[in-house]
This record gives structure tokens, C-alpha cells and sequence, in this order.
């Protein structure tokens, strides 16, 4: 695999955000409240430096960037869940009562999932194969839930300030960006290109990675309920 000036300043910037996420996150101590997050930052900084070390090896490189993917899926499938169960905690809520409430949009979203199961273009190699679906499920799913959080806790007061809420912002805009490169793949109907997609993305999640870093440096503020839910609340509360 060869690489020009380009890719190496990608992978130099990517590593070295990931690096200052992860320094922020251990000296401000998030981890304690951010595991999987925390380990999802690590894993990433991980994946640069082994992928840029196996990349002159063709047939390593291929099983290594897939078996990452995968992974990557997996650990951003845990973050949706661990910052879902901070946020609606803090609303008074809970996934199981969210996916009650809004028993439509999981409809919709299995749909979505089937089809896009069903009609992006198969690849010959078993890990390629499972690593896609592992990464259209993780996408789809994480992409359509944060954009369910994001209104239903801002409707509860909770800005972006808010580290949780941070978080799932980042996650929102990367994941909408993944399914952006899931869209291509199906009206291509080619893998061949999944590799110059996935490069494109990248500019997207430095900028991610640059607002996590400035969200989490700093103290959340006092979460406060707006003057809608007060006035919802107040019946319950009599």
C-alpha cells in the first residue's frame, strides 16, 4: 500500500487528537464516568499506529483494518449505550421506557437495517463480509438513536455543554457520515471503493475529536429543566 504526504498527515493529526482526547480524559478523570468511551479513544489511537506499521504488508493490512472495523463497530454500539444511560437517567427516564414511548422509530429503524443488509454489495472475504454488516449495523443503529436522544434531551434541558450530550453530538455527526458511505456503497454497488470513502470521512472526525477535546476540558454546568418540562412536571409533582 502506498502512501503520499497526504495520508501521512492524516494519520500523524489523527493520532496526535486521539492522543490529547485520551490525556483529557485521564487527567480530568472522564474515564470514571466514560469507560467505554474511554476505551473506544484508546482503541483508536492503537488502531493508527498498528495499521500505519503493517501497511507495507498487503495481505497483514487487509485482516488488521478489518478486524479493527469490527471492533470499532462493536465498542461504538457500548458508547451509544453508555451515554444513553446517563442522559436519560438525568431526564428521568430509560432506554427500555424510550423504545416504548417511540416503538415506531424502532420499527423504522429494523427496516432500515434489513434493507441495508439486504442490498449492499457482498464481498468474497468472510472477514470483509462480517466486518460490513458488523459496521452497517453499528452505524445505523448509533446514527438513529443519537438523533432520538438529541431531541428528546434537549427537549429536558440538556445543551451541548453537557459532557454526555458532547458526546453523543460527535457520535451523531461521525455516524451520519458513516451511513453517508454506506448510501454510496449501495447506489455503487462496489467495495472496491469503500477504502477512498473511508479516507474522505476523515477530516469529519478530527473535527469530532477537536470538540470533544474542548467539551470535556472544561466543568459541565448545572443542568437545569426548561420551562416546558416545569410546567409538564408540575401536575405529576401535585
Amino acid at each position: 500500500m502506498k502512501m503520499g504526504t497526504g495520508d501521512y498527515l492524516l494519520w500523524v493529526t489523527g493520532f496526535a487528537l486521539n492522543l490529547g482526547l485520551l490525556c483529557v480524559l485521564l487527567h480530568k478523570h472522564r474515564f470514571q464516568k466514560f469507560p467505554w468511551f474511554t476505551l473506544l479513544i484508546a482503541q483508536d489511537a492503537v488502531q493508527t499506529v498498528v495499521l500505519f506499521s503493517v501497511h507495507k504488508y498487503p495481505t497483514v493490512n487487509f485482516y488488521t483494518y478489518w478486524s479493527f472495523e469490527a471492533l470499532d463497530a462493536l465498542l461504538r454500539l457500548l458508547v451509544l449505550y453508555e451515554v444513553a444511560h446517563l442522559l436519560l437517567a438525568q431526564c428521568g427516564m430509560s432506554l427500555a421506557g424510550l423504545a416504548r414511548r417511540y416503538w415506531s422509530f424502532v420499527v423504522v429503524l429494523v427496516g432500515a437495517l434489513v434493507a441495508f443488509a439486504w442490498l449492499t454489495p457482498s464481498s468474497p472475504y468472510l472477514p470483509v463480509q462480517i466486518a460490513l454488516r458488523i459496521g452497517q449495523m453499528s452505524s445505523i443503529c448509533v446514527g438513529g438513536v443519537t438523533s432520538l436522544l438529541i431531541l428528546v434531551t434537549f427537549f429536558f434541558g440538556l445543551r451541548f455543554r453537557i459532557h454526555a450530550q458532547a458526546v453523543l453530538y460527535g457520535l451523531a455527526l461521525y455516524m451520519f457520515g458513516k451511513l453517508w458511505v454506506h448510501t454510496l456503497l449501495l447506489l455503487m454497488g462496489d467495495l472496491q471503493h469503500w477504502s477512498a470513502l473511508e479516507v474522505s470521512l476523515k477530516p469529519v472526525y478530527h473535527m469530532t475529536l477537536l470538540i470533544w477535546i474542548a467539551c470535556l476540558w472544561f466543568e459541565e454546568p448545572e443542568v437545569k429543566l426548561t420551562p416546558e418540562m416545569q410546567r409538564l412536571l408540575r401536575p405529576e409533582a401535585a
